[in-house]
């Protein structure tokens, strides 16, 4: 059995989060892309964290596989270093603080922004997620300060993309730990499978974008 994105999402509640595991070979930005549409559609806030411009890399993929890419670059985004600016970048956060003071500040920017049941995409998280993976302790601290607490407040739902080939695979499995939902792509990306989900019922169903 197959969901569509728009039935995948409606599966979620204030304070999930779902790990979307890709592979370089992989078009994660056709799930993206999907996604932000139908929650667009359905009147809910979205804000685009970016981490090393993989914002850019996303929608210029997406300009070549003949998409429209004009309303994501209206999207208020929240910027993690990176070389390219995409989308409307309403604050800019050094990633090579101390990770106490990133997290706490990544935190504020996003409240300061978001609405009630905002939906965030938080996109490269493998490559800042690989400053730290040598540091067992700041590795920990991000964990906790970010994605537990992201889940305790129960304000947001969150979408995070990681490219697993980026990272160690002890530091992969890490991630995979504190995330409650994850959903694998396959076959390049034109299709997802549920690995794993607080309804297990879910588990094992695939994801069309």
């Amino acid at each position: 059995m197959e969901l569509g994105i728009d039935q995948f999402l409606e599966t979620l509640t204030l304070g999930d989060m779902v790990l979307i595991r890709y592979l370089l070979t992989d078009h994660p930005e056709l799930l993206f892309y999907s996604a932000v549409k139908h929650v667009l559609d359905e009147g809910v806030n979205v804000i685009i964290v970016d981490a090393f411009s993989t914002f850019h890399v996303f929608t210029t993929m997406l300009k070549f596989s003949g998409r429209d890419v004009t309303f994501l670059k209206n999207l208020p985004t929240v910027r993690i270093g990176g070389l390219v600016q995409e989308g409307k970048v309403v604050a800019t956060i050094n990633p090579f603080n101390d990770v106490s003071i990133f997290a706490q500040e990544l935190s504020r920017k996003i409240k300061d922004i978001a609405t009630p049941g905002t939906m965030i995409f938080f996109l490269g998280a493998g490559k800042l997620l690989s400053i730290w993976e040598n540091n067992p302790y700041d590795l920990s601290r991000f964990f906790i300060e970010i994605i537990m607490k992201t889940r305790i407040t129960k304000e947001f739902r969150s979408v995070v993309f990681a490219n697993a080939g980026v990272l160690k695979p002890e530091t992969f499995e890490k991630l995979e730990f504190y995330i409650p939902i994850i959903v694998e792509l396959k076959d390049g990306g034109k299709k997802a499978e549920i690995l794993k989900h607080v309804h297990p019922r879910f588990v094992g169903l695939g994801v069309v974008p």
